[in-house]
């Protein structure tokens, strides 16, 4: 019995680094497109912190022109307009920030912090109109709404883009 080892050839041991070489070459930009490919899969490109930057109540009206300025009326209306309303239907909270002259704009308010979902008006008989958009739905819902007198709800009706999509909301002051 022979105690020797077989001896490979040379020109195996060259071919070998060779595949070797090839091999780790592959690994790693195979790696970096996969991480490429991850990365945005979790939202983190860019960056994007959980708690968002805190939207202020009411914003500097800016000076507007005699002809343009709002109503004491309006005015009124619109500082019980401002603030964080549930809607019943749903449960989903949404932020009405003022932006003066009437106008408005809309954030739900949800785990991820406030996203902008719409912008409204308050129109000259009293009522606010706003259009709602909704990315999970691919839709925006127009809505037509009247405060109560206490301040507490807002109740109207809304409609979709589709004639078929419409209904009745009510929106409770948190």
């Amino acid at each position: 019995m022979s105690t020797e080892k077989p001896q490979l050839p040379q020109g195996n041991w060259a071919q070998t680094r060779l595949y070797a070489r090839v091999t780790l070459i592959a690994l790693v930009v195979a790696a970096l497109a996969q991480a490429l490919l991850v990365f945005p899969a979790w939202n983190i490109w860019p960056f994007t912190p959980a708690t968002p930057a805190a939207v202020p109540k009411n914003s500097p009206t800016p000076v507007a022109s005699p002809s343009a300025s709002p109503s004491a009326g309006s005015l009124a209306l619109q500082e019980k307009v401002c603030g964080v309303w549930l809607a019943e239907p749903s449960q989903k909270k949404y932020d009405f920030v003022c932006l003066g002259k009437g106008s408005f704009e809309v954030y739900e308010v949800n785990g991820h912090g406030l996203n902008k979902t719409g912008a409204g008006k308050i129109t000259e008989d009293g009522n606010l109109e706003a259009d709602i958009r909704s990315s999970k739905k691919n839709r925006t819902a127009h809505l037509k709404l009247r405060l109560s007198i206490d301040g507490r709800k807002m109740e109207g009706s809304w409609r979709g883009d589709d004639p078929r999509e419409s209904g009745l909301l009510t929106l409770s002051k948190i």
